[in-house]
């Protein structure tokens, strides 16, 4: 199942949709752009809220000083269907602290609390429990409230989850760097509250702000991840993210990367002033699509100065 690891943060902000966990992916932010503000990558939407970005030996990150949020706005596709099945991951460091930390909540229609949300320190309730990881769902006006085993939450990076199941059986599950915690569950199964209100990374409806640093935010509002696929996203935390290549042209000896998808055309002129353009491959066929054409019109390495020859794929 698993394509060899994915873990250092890709400078890319393409979703790979023909991959398996991308299915029913509604918000996925993986905070990579060390400036300005953040996207969701799933709608190009971009929140509200200064960021202060941060280097961590994982990669990039929302640095969260305890009184601000990232604020996504609210989209149809946020609000989980009726009965429907629910899952969010964060990876996150939050210390064991006497505050109920929240690291993603989807808010209530104009309400006090959240409808869903990923907390640390805290059962998800509005009570504090230093050092615990809790869940929030509401169901028609009550509340699902549920705990992680001790030490869950300890300063250090870790991929948090948590699932909301409607079918009979496990109701609710959390999860910590793969590995399911035993966790408390009160209340009945759905229907959930469907709110209209925003979706917030760093805050649970304007309070609970979280001060620690975060690393992505993924939300499935329709979908419940399995135990399997909550290891895979640990091992792979980017792994539905595509890769991206640059594309890579030489002109008398001069390499010129070009990024984007207009490829020579964006660089014909350039290109042209320097010599002959070989073939103005576009698309995703590249190189490998036609090597026997490109090696007969000039040199494979590319150094002939009267040639140009497309040295990446994208």
């Amino acid at each position: 199942m698993r394509r060899g690891l994915r873990r250092l943060k890709p400078q890319s902000q393409q979703i790979d949709w023909n991959h398996p966990l991308a299915r029913g992916l509604k918000f996925a932010c993986i905070l990579n752009e060390g400036a300005g503000r953040a996207v969701d990558l799933v709608s190009s939407t971009r929140a509200t809220g200064v960021v202060q970005w941060t280097s961590t030996p994982k990669g990039i990150a929302f640095d969260a000083n305890g009184s601000t949020e990232l604020n996504f706005g609210h989209r149809a596709d946020y609000n989980p269907p009726i009965d429907a099945s629910v899952s969010m991951v964060v990876m996150a460091n939050p210390a064991s602290e006497a505050a109920i930390r929240s690291m993603l909540t989807k808010r209530q229609n104009g309400g006090s609390f959240a409808q869903i949300s990923l907390v640390a320190n805290g059962d998800g309730g509005g009570s504090t429990s230093a050092g615990s990881l809790g869940g929030y769902m509401r169901s028609s006006g009550t509340a699902y409230k549920f705990v992680g085993s001790a030490g869950a939450v300890d300063g250090n990076y870790h991929t948090f989850g948590c699932v909301w199941r409607t079918a009979p059986g496990i109701d609710s599950e959390l999860y910590s760097d793969g590995k399911r915690l035993t966790a408390t569950t009160t209340n009945s199964n759905g229907p959930w509250y469907t709110g209209t209100d925003n979706l917030n990374i760093g805050s649970g409806n304007g309070t609970q702000y979280f001060n620690d640093n975060i690393l992505f935010a993924y939300y499935w509002p329709a979908r419940a991840l399995s135990l399997t696929e909550m290891a895979w996203l640990y091992d792979e935390p980017y792994a539905f993210i595509k890769p991206v290549f640059n594309r890579t042209f030489f002109a008398g000896g001069l390499a010129l990367p070009i990024t984007g998808t207009s490829m020579l055309t964006a660089a014909a002129a350039t290109l042209a002033s320097a010599g002959t353009i070989v073939n103005a491959y576009t698309g995703t066929s590249a190189l490998a699509a036609a090597p026997a054409t490109l090696a007969a019109s000039g040199s494979i390495s590319g150094r002939n100065p009267s040639k140009f020859l497309l040295m990446g794929v994208s």
